[in-house]
């Protein structure tokens, strides 16, 4: 291995367009981020990926960190990382989204799932979203710890409500999409409102619903600390959605899918079958939610966060002892 003298810093690394759990993580962390954008092109796959791997390549010689955390997926930023750390010396772990197991519908990940094993075994941690996750890096001859969603900095309480349920869409493959327009059809009473895109065609859009697309994260936030409700939909098992937990975090009442993760996670939410019937009923409950219990919802996530990022912490600080 080429002979390479650490800096002592971390750097959290991430392909990705929307940066927001790298670059709290980084601050948390008093290190700073690397953030390739593969997404917002038109060349292919391999010339997008080709030219962050160089692009983070440079970055990470130039800044020599000692401990890295890079995001997955895609798995070929952990690939990139791991090459590199084998040349510069510095530790990395991974922060390894259900993706990069394969599930939530991410085929690409699942056809690389011999390259994640092989990158968890030489991780010198691995965070995921549940516990079947940590026991199958385990399995695999890694170290897992869970690891959420951090709160917001400077952000404690909410008092506009503007009268709309928000639907905060990612485009995950995971996330139903055509239930909102479904839920707004059968509550033409309601407004709804919703970020992000289906990805594919869902019909006509009813007229209480406004989709407003990609936002900024100021305008983002503004229209979650606006909402009447938080509605927060996945098909994933193993998915803890950061979007349920900005609702815990600005007071909202949380309308989540229910599965053994977001039960245990957000016990003060109401939780729904992906139906437009049995989600319609969830949301008339969420108007009798009272401050007491949206208060707990969010003391439980804070507690969930802290406990799950002294452990992260406790690894990194000694990552970087000398």
């Amino acid at each position: 291995m080429f002979s390479w003298s650490r800096g002592h810093g971390v750097c959290v690394v991430a392909w990705t367009h929307v940066p927001r759990r790298q670059q709290q993580l980084a601050d948390l962390l008093d290190g700073d981020t690397i953030i390739v954008d593969t997404a917002r092109s038109k060349q292919s796959a391999a010339l997008r990926y080709l030219r962050a791997a160089v692009e983070t390549t440079i970055r990470l010689w130039r800044r020599g960190p000692s401990v890295v955390i890079v995001s997955v997926p895609p798995i070929p930023t952990a690939v990139v990382v791991y090459m590199v750390s084998r040349l510069l010396g510095f530790r990395f772990l991974m922060d390894s989204h259900p993706g990069a197991f394969g599930l939530m519908g991410d085929e690409t990940s699942r056809r690389l799932s011999a390259i994640h094993r092989f990158l968890v075994r030489r991780a010198q941690y691995v965070a995921v979203t549940t516990e079947p996750l940590a026991r199958e890096v385990a399995r695999l001859g890694g170290i897992a710890g869970l690891l959420h969603e951090p709160p917001p900095p400077g952000r404690a309480m909410s008092s506009l409500v503007s009268g709309y349920v928000f639907f905060p869409g990612s485009g995950g493959r995971d996330e139903p999409y055509e239930l909102i327009f479904e839920i707004a059809r059968a509550m033409p009473d309601w407004k709804f409102l919703a970020t992000g895109s289906p990805g594919h065609k869902v019909g006509s859009t009813p007229s209480n619903l406004q989709l407003v697309g990609w936002v900024p994260v100021a305008e983002f936030e503004r229209l979650l600390y606006s909402a009447l409700a938080v509605l927060v939909l996945s098909s994933e098992r193993e998915s803890v959605m950061r979007t349920a937990y900005e609702a815990c975090y600005a007071l909202k009442p949380l309308v989540v899918s229910a599965t053994p993760a977001t039960e245990r996670y957000f016990p003060h939410a109401i939780h729904v079958r992906n139906t437009p019937a049995n989600i319609s009923d969830g949301l008339l409950a969420s108007v009798g939610l009272e401050e007491e219990t949206l208060i707990r919802q969010r003391e439980q996530a804070v507690r969930t966060w802290n406990s799950q990022f002294l452990i992260l912490k406790s690894t990194v600080d000694r990552l970087l002892s000398p």
